[in-house]
């Protein structure tokens, strides 16, 4: 995913990362509440969104099929548990209508992911709190929080990924022996925990070299700016909140 934001960048790249989530909370609020033909406007949305961000066509399959699971149990259970209406075709479609909505969200929160960097999504969450600081509340130090997260969660993820699948090399199969899967479970989870805590170790270190202090309000690299695009999207997105609303 970085390798294509390097070889091709789309417009929406570009653009500054708290209109576009604004532009993100905008859609995810007009799929929760609208029914009918404003989803087929929706989804037009969607499409017209990927297709100029240059992902391939086969991106709504791919989505479909990594969460075909949950969107087929949200299907089944709207289909079982919408005792109120009668009708088997009324309440096919409802589930239908319901598990089409939650292919949607992913969808644009997929959209979001690849036209906008953690990194970037944290600087532009950074900026919408910094009024709040004005109440001592601790905007900075939550933003940091949020920037270890978003570093740590792949590397852990990374480094699990990695014992497992050196377990499977030699042989290890927990599924036949519960016994074995509780110890397959422990020595996976003992290893994780040891690296996690060298790393923050390592990491906590960095920060008291560079002369981190919390509370202290820090620069960044990229400073965002609004452009021609953004100001429109923030105003597009507005209005459609407030028609939402009203």
């Amino acid at each position: 995913m970085n390798q294509s934001r390097r070889v091709k960048q789309s417009i929406w790249q570009k653009l500054d990362p708290r209109s576009k989530l604004l532009l993100l909370l905008t859609i995810i609020m007009l799929v929760i509440k609208t029914d009918s033909w404003v989803l087929v406007l929706l989804s037009l949305l969607l499409f017209l969104l990927i297709h100029t961000s240059h992902l391939a066509v086969g991106f709504f399959a791919k989505v479909f099929l990594k969460f075909r699971w949950l969107i087929l149990i949200i299907f089944m259970v709207n289909c079982c548990f919408n005792i109120a209406l009668i009708d088997l075709t009324t309440k096919i479609g409802k589930a239908g209508m319901v598990a089409y909505k939650v292919y949607l969200l992913l969808l644009v929160a997929y959209w979001f992911n690849f036209v906008t960097t953690p990194f970037e999504l944290i600087n532009g969450i950074e900026h919408l709190l910094k009024p709040l600081s004005k109440l001592k509340l601790p905007v900075f130090d939550l933003t940091m929080h949020l920037t270890l997260v978003v570093k740590f969660i792949p590397e852990i993820i990374e480094i699990a990924d990695n014992i497992i699948m050196a377990q499977r090399i030699r042989g290890v199969n927990p599924h036949n022996n519960w016994r074995r899967s509780m110890n397959w479970i422990k020595s996976t989870i003992i290893p994780v925990f040891i690296v996690g805590m060298r790393k923050t170790s390592q990491t906590a270190m960095v920060l008291e070299a560079r002369g981190y202090r919390p509370g202290v309000p820090r620069t960044t690299i990229k400073v965002l700016k609004f452009t021609k695009m953004d100001y429109a999207i923030v105003f597009a997105s507005l209005l459609s909140l407030l028609v939402i609303l009203c």
